[in-house]
């Protein structure tokens, strides 16, 4: 496979030390499957997004569905992740989307991502998953007191242009909640959200598509697609299977090479997690910040964090340029400097959880879902919210598969497979880009 990052971030041996898989096992691995093995329809990536095809492709179409994943179940981004199902799924503002594509195209978005966190929870009730689901809403909060008046005029214009309502919360209003924070200044409640436990949703997707009897072969990697009269068939380390049509539900984790459609389509970048021991009642008390309401900062390199139900506190964070170990101990000490700061009367508080893992952006910054060859399919590019967005996306993608029009599916999101230029120089130009955002997030 030919892939952007150090070997160490795909090693799929290795189970991702986070605090999500002390909280759940893990149920066994099946990944025989005899030679020759034949479906109407393969899924490469057994995350969010395959698992919801899967489930769409066999509940409504009544399809022969094979799922065939890499690593063990749950051991991607959809296993990994900070919990938060949320609004999102493009890097765009809504200002800019409107100033672009217009009002009636940038409310098929606002409509998408509202529908992708019902999606969520309708797959939560359906398939009886108990995933520690924390209602709330969502917060923005701003970092600084300049960005204090860019969040309460987006609260503005989003009520204005598209009717969407949120509550714009000034400091002593963030406290009132249970919030506080020397960087945290004022805030916007999108009341839509919540949190929960990402691990725990991925398997209980992977359960309800083994009582469907959904092939599902996971440690089964995939080493050659090849097409013959008009079939696709996939190498894979366990085998061979052939199908009438593919979809590719690799997201961050995708390949340059397979198939070869996506060479300089994507780009995964680091995002990293540390989680706390259990914080006392009077810990929690003493920062001020007792919600557990899923919160993200303005920063152009966010800090994503959230007190879990059992009191620890999870802090996320984007910037990393590397995967290999040196370069995660690192980032794991930037991580915790940027906590202590964030959070002063917890800087004596042990961290008792670090990992990582990628997260899958576009060119132009929008998810894509939709043909990247006329019976291969892809859906990819959540720029950080795939629990609600891959859900969503993983039904839509499985009906254009059996060539039906998706409902809640942006016409922006359909366009062309725009690849990034100088794909070869991707991670340069990361690089590059984040030494931009981090000058313009001091500047502000």
């Amino acid at each position: 496979m030919s892939r952007i990052y150090e070997k160490t971030a795909y090693d799929t041996t290795i189970f991702p030390p986070s605090y999500w898989a002390q909280t759940i096992n893990r149920p066994p691995t099946i990944t025989n499957h005899s030679e020759d093995f034949k479906s109407d329809i393969v899924i490469i990536g057994g995350g969010f997004t395959g698992l919801n095809a899967a489930l769409e492709l066999k509940e409504k179409f009544n399809q022969n569905v094979t799922v065939l994943d890499s690593g063990p179940v749950g051991w991607g981004a959809s296993g990994r992740n900070g919990g938060f199902a949320c609004m999102g799924g493009t890097k765009k503002t809504f200002q800019s989307l409107i100033k672009k594509f217009g009002h009636t195209q940038t409310t098929e978005v606002l409509n998408c991502q509202l529908e992708a966190v019902k999606q969520v929870k309708a797959n939560l009730f359906n398939y009886d998953i108990d995933a520690d689901k924390v209602d709330g809403g969502e917060l923005l909060f701003a970092h600084s007191q300049k960005s204090v008046e860019t969040i309460k005029n987006d609260a503005t214009f989003m009520k204005n242009e598209l009717n969407f309502e949120s509550t714009f919360l000034e400091k002593e209003g963030l406290k009132k909640l249970g919030i506080a924070s020397p960087e945290a200044y004022a805030g916007v409640l999108n009341p839509n959200s919540f949190g929960l436990n990402p691990l725990k949703y991925v398997i209980g997707l992977y359960k309800a598509a083994l009582k469907k009897d959904i092939n599902l072969f996971y440690e089964t990697s995939v080493i050659d697609i090849k097409k013959h009269n008009g079939r696709i068939t996939i190498t894979t380390t366990n085998g061979t299977t052939s199908a009438d049509k593919l979809i590719i539900a690799t997201n961050g984790y995708s390949s340059d090479d397979i198939p070869s459609n996506l060479r300089g389509a994507y780009l995964p970048v680091l995002s990293s997690i540390i989680v706390t021991r259990p914080l006392t009642k009077e810990e929690r008390e003493r920062q001020g910040w007792i919600s557990q309401i899923t919160s993200y900062d303005t920063r152009n390199l966010l800090h994503y964090v959230r007190l879990l139900p059992d009191n620890r506190f999870l802090f996320g964070a984007r910037g990393g340029i590397k995967a290999d170990q040196k370069a995660q101990l690192i980032n794991q000490k930037k991580s915790r400097s940027e906590f202590e700061r964030m959070f002063p009367a917890w800087a004596d508080v042990k961290t008792e959880f670090y990992w990582s893992g990628l997260v899958c952006l576009t060119a132009d910054f929008l998810p894509f879902i939709g043909p990247i060859d006329h019976n291969i399919f892809c859906s990819l590019g959540y720029h950080g919210n795939g629990v609600t967005t891959a859900s969503i996306s993983g039904r839509q993608i499985a009906q254009i598969a059996m060539d039906e029009s998706p409902n809640h599916l942006p016409s922006i999101y359909k366009r062309p497979l725009k690849k990034f230029p100088l794909p070869n120089f991707r991670r340069v130009a990361l690089r590059l880009g984040y030494l931009g955002a981090r000058t313009q997030d001091w500047l502000s």
